[in-house]
């Protein structure tokens, strides 16, 4: 296990650039999207929260703003807006491409409180709502089949292909990935550790030493690093809001 002591004040939506072959995340609290490759991290600063990124080639990233989607650009740090988001109660959260490369994409109650989020579809400009009534969006992932995982933080509630597989209490299940196994690695806020499903059963459990871990994913030349962003927002002692790569 490898800390890096890069401190994230709510690191999320963790991704492996197999162009450039790096890491990349947002800070959403301290709008910035970073990246690692190995050795060194950059930072790129953003006007808005970022809260989800996607790749789309070696240059480009799918980039939801709180209250925006649009096309960034890493050469030039730049960013074209493509649809807004026009309720001021919500942001954008999590999101991923599924099989067929179409971003799948939550929000969430800026308050955290109400139920008031939805998960889209977003394709050709254009946000499909597939699901409703969700407190705060995550975990959205796709196995081999293009079947969805997806969670919400607020209820503790975890879903797949529309079926709830689980319901934690005082911790709330956050970011996510699926791995070449079609295991779903589900990051838990609050509880230290990432859960491990296998035909929708915890596993194993992986315990970090963090108490915040909020997303990961799988990258590397060979594809066996498992990098976990995390947050300091609520406790910034010990490691939290570091990197870390298993």
């Amino acid at each position: 296990m490898i800390i890096l002591n890069n401190i994230n004040k709510l690191g999320e939506s963790c991704l492996w650039n197999k162009y450039d072959e790096k890491f990349y995340w947002v800070d959403i609290i301290d709008k910035k999207i970073k990246s690692y490759d190995g050795n060194n991290f950059k930072e790129f600063s953003t006007e808005k929260m970022p809260c989800c990124i996607t790749l789309i080639d070696q240059h480009k990233f799918n980039l939801a703003l709180e209250d925006s989607i649009g096309v960034y650009d890493i050469r030039n740090n730049s960013y074209n807006k493509q649809v807004s988001l026009l309720d001021n109660n919500v942001r954008f959260n999590d999101g991923k491409l599924n099989n067929n490369n179409v971003l799948h994409i939550g929000t969430m109650d800026r308050n955290e409180k109400e139920y008031i989020g939805k998960i889209y579809k977003y394709k050709n400009n254009y946000l499909e709502i597939i699901k409703e009534d969700i407190g705060i969006s995550n975990g959205i992932s796709f196995d081999s089949t293009n079947r969805m995982y997806y969670s919400d933080s607020l209820s503790g509630k975890l879903f797949y292909d529309n079926n709830m597989i689980n319901q934690y209490n005082d911790i709330g299940p956050d970011g996510a990935c699926v791995d070449t196994n079609d295991n779903y690695y589900s990051c838990l806020w609050g509880g230290s550790r990432i859960d491990v499903y296998c035909n929708q059963i915890v596993e194993q459990q992986i315990q970090l030493p963090v108490k915040y871990p909020t997303c990961c994913c799988y990258g590397g030349k060979d594809m066996n690093k498992l990098f976990i962003t995390s947050a300091s927002i609520i406790d910034n002692s010990n490691n939290n809001g570091k990197i870390i790569i298993i």
